[in-house]
Parts: structure tokens; C-alpha cells; sequence
């Protein structure tokens, strides 16, 4: 009876019957594009759903778009620092109190930096790495022991990139942080398979969300990227929507569709990789 509150809440009654019924989702970089979009697959779906990041007012902006939508009670929001990682500790500890656990993990926090190799500021370097690289690092880490204690398996599904199998010029810090990131991921399905939690990563191209919530990702390069291509801001969408073979343009439920996929235990997988690109060659995983 001590947990009944926090079970009450996790399997809390709502119109949504989905796959992920009573399932506990964390999502960090949930103040952007893809964070929203993930956990809107994820709460249509019927998970409860907790949307983490560094910016509290983004966050909160995501949340209340979310609450328009879904149950108010089944999303959650924690602002903690992803680089940081007592302050990760703490926040799986917090979040398995109020809401019982945490079945799926979404590491998504990223930032960029563009810069050709000469020109790049190591600090700079050491930031992008820091958020990426680090930031994944510290979120698997803090949730072994969660999984460990539930006993119940899990799913992790890392938010990755098209720029692992196929980098661009001038965009070093992110495509090698991304590439180390994606590779502790396949690290965390060989040692987590034991506990019956599978890790999967998930490769998006460009996704620049909308006038009510932007990626924050293209916020820091967007400019720099428009500029060295000489197009407008509706002119790099359509650039990357004509680079792919569907010619489609990649959105944040495209990317939050494959979450659901991943977590609803539907194929046995682990330690894949899962373009959501509308078919880049130079990026097929191989």
C-alpha cells in the first residue's frame, strides 16, 4: 500500500488504450522540436511521459502544448543538467518516486557547433562533446541501477543522427560526438541484454520543427548553414527534403513513431540502428 499512490498514477484510467499502456517514459532534450514530437507519439500511445530538460521555460512551453492534448496527469516535467552527473542520479531518483520507475529511456539533450576542423575552438569542442557524448554517458549509466532494481527489462532508445554513418564538412564536434554517443549505445545493449533492456538507436536527418516550438539544434547552426549555402530558412527545408530519395521532409513524429516502435517490444532487437532520413545512400547503416 506504501506505492499505491505512485501505481495509481503510472496506470492512471485515460481514453488512450495504447501499446505503452501504464509504461513510464523519460525523454531528455524535451524542450525541442524532436522532444515534443517524440512524447507525443509516446503519450498518444499511452505512456506517461517525463519531459526533461535544461531550460525550464522551453519546457514548460512543451508541456503545456502537450496538456491541450493529453491527460494533464500523464506528463511529468524535470528540469535537471544532462552534462552533470549527480544531478542525472537525482533525477532518475525523483522521478521513480513520483511516478513509480522508468521503463523507457530517451537520451535526446544535443547541441551543435559548426566549425571546420582549423577553426575550431576546443572549448567548444569539449562543450558539444560534454552535452552528446557525456549527457548520453551519464543517462545510461544512472539508469542501470533503476533497471536493475525493478526487475521488469526496459527499453532505451537513443536519439542519434544521420551524421554517424554520413558526416558533413564543418560540422566535426557534433558528427564526432554523435558517433561516440552511438557507439556506448551499442556498448549499453551488449551489457544491459542481461537485464532484459534493449538499447536502440534512432538516426533522424534534419528536423527543424515550427514557429510554436524550433529544434534548438538548428537554432545554434540554422544561420550558419543557410549562409554557407545561400537559401533562406525555407529554402534549407526544401534543400533537405530534395537531398533524400522519398523527397519527403523529416519530422519530429516520424522520429516519434519509431520510439513507440522500439518500446513496444514488437520485434526482438537490440542494438540496431533505425535511419529516419526519407533515404540518404551515404547514410544507410552498414
Amino acid at each position: 500500500m506504501e506505492y499505491w499512490r505512485l501505481q495509481q498514477k503510472k496506470l492512471a484510467k485515460t481514453p488512450i488504450q495504447g501499446a505503452l499502456q501504464g509504461q513510464v517514459a523519460v525523454v531528455t532534450g524535451g524542450g525541442g522540436a524532436i522532444g515534443l514530437g517524440v512524447a507525443d507519439r509516446l503519450l498518444e500511445a499511452g505512456a506517461l511521459v517525463v519531459i526533461c530538460d535544461i531550460d525550464e521555460t522551453r519546457l514548460g512551453k512543451v508541456r503545456s502544448i502537450l496538456t491541450r492534448k493529453y491527460d494533464a496527469n500523464l506528463v511529468e516535467q524535470m528540469v535537471f543538467d544532462v552534462t552533470d552527473y549527480c544531478s542525472v542520479e537525482r533525477a532518475f531518483q525523483e522521478i521513480s518516486r513520483q511516478v513509480g520507475g522508468i521503463d523507457l529511456l530517451v537520451p535526446n539533450a544535443g547541441i551543435a557547433h559548426v566549425a571546420k576542423l582549423e577553426d575550431l575552438d576546443p572549448a567548444r569542442f569539449k562543450q558539444v562533446l560534454d552535452v552528446n557524448l557525456m549527457g548520453t554517458f551519464h543517462l545510461l549509466r544512472a539508469s542501470i541501477p533503476v533497471f536493475r532494481r525493478q526487475g521488469t527489462g526496459g527499453n532505451i532508445v537513443l536519439i542519434s543522427s544521420k551524421n554517424v554513418f554520413d558526416p558533413g564538412a564543418a560540422f566535426g564536434a557534433y558528427s564526432a560526438s554523435k558517433a561516440a554517443a552511438h557507439q556506448i549505445g551499442k556498448i549499453a545493449a551488449l551489457e544491459l541484454a542481461e537485464l532484459g533492456v534493449r538499447v536502440n538507436m534512432i538516426n533522424p536527418d534534419a528536423v527543424f520543427g515550427d514557429e510554436e516550438v524550433s529544434s534548438k539544434l538548428w537554432d545554434l547552426v540554422g544561420a550558419e548553414r543557410m549562409k554557407s549555402r545561400g537559401l533562406d530558412a525555407e529554402g534549407l527545408k526544401e534543400y533537405y527534403r530534395q537531398r533524400n530519395l522519398l523527397k519527403i521532409r523529416v519530422l519530429a513524429e516520424h522520429v516519434g513513431n519509431v520510439v513507440v516502435f522500439f518500446a513496444s517490444n514488437l520485434a526482438p532487437t537490440t542494438g540496431a540502428t533505425f535511419p529516419v532520413d526519407g533515404g540518404i545512400p551515404a547514410a544507410f547503416p552498414r
